[in-house]
């Protein structure tokens, strides 16, 4: 396997993180884009120990100016980026309360706005270098209106739609555009919560299988099947019943608030 350049959001904990561990391992170069230097410098060392190539860069995704600047940073150590995982995410579950537009703007500005500024940059830089690999890591959530996370499932399928349109528009410039959508993985996100989540996965498995559906050129990445599936049927189902069975799991989700 020939050496690459993977740039990876949101790498200091979780899925982000073990996508940089396993891609190390594999003797890539690792550009490390996150808030925590700590755990960016210590993931930095695994890297390194395991046979590969890292550098990182603290940057907070959330204010444009600063990705930008990481972005740039990051071409400044590497000549190209072959592979860019736009991974960093949060998922917060608000109500609509007096402040809700805040904490929505914050939510987006992470969960989709980042992918933009970011693509943003990487874009021309890949059209200059023949083409190059863009994945951004969304949600199965993102099929409906959930209740109580109306910001995490917007900003989701806004990032969604946002792929879809790049990967038919970029395919001519040799650009694929991958969009992830796991069902839930054990990180700190889903350690919060206190509803049942069925089918959870660990974060190295979700690595492998992103790492695996870039390898052989999926356009579109989704995991655990059968979650997978269950969304897909859901969204096929009348509005009328959908909004009973999203009620229906508000009141069972709430017993466990």
């Amino acid at each position: 396997m020939n050496n690459k350049s993977v740039l990876i959001t949101g790498s200091s904990r979780g899925i982000g993180k073990e996508l940089a561990l396993a891609y190390g391992k594999q003797g890539h170069s690792i550009i490390l884009i996150a808030r925590n230097e700590k755990q960016l410098i210590e993931n930095q060392k695994q890297i390194i120990a395991s046979g590969g190539q890292a550098n990182y860069i603290s940057c907070d995704v959330s204010k444009p100016d600063d990705l930008q600047a990481a972005i740039n940073e990051a071409y400044s150590i590497i000549d190209r980026i072959d592979i860019a995982i736009l991974n960093a995410g949060i998922g917060e579950s608000i109500s609509f309360t007096k402040d809700y537009p805040e904490k929505l703007r914050y939510i987006f500005e992470v969960n989709f706005f980042s992918a933009v500024v970011a693509m943003d940059i990487l874009v021309p830089k890949m059209k200059e270098q023949g083409g190059g690999t863009i994945a951004a890591v969304g949600s199965l959530a993102d099929f409906g209106g959930l209740p109580g996370s109306a910001a995490y499932s917007t900003s989701k399928i806004a990032l969604s739609h946002y792929l879809e349109s790049a990967r038919i528009e970029l395919k001519q410039h040799n650009i694929r555009i991958i969009t992830i959508k796991p069902g839930f993985v054990k990180t700190d996100m889903t350690a919060r919560h206190k509803y049942p989540m069925p089918f959870i996965m660990n974060a190295a498995k979700a690595a492998k299988i992103i790492i695996n559906g870039i390898d052989i050129n999926k356009n579109r990445i989704y995991f655990p099947f059968f979650p997978a599936f269950v969304v897909y049927i859901f969204k096929l189902l009348p509005g009328s019943i959908t909004d009973k069975i999203l009620g229906n799991w508000k009141n069972q989700s709430s017993k466990y608030d």
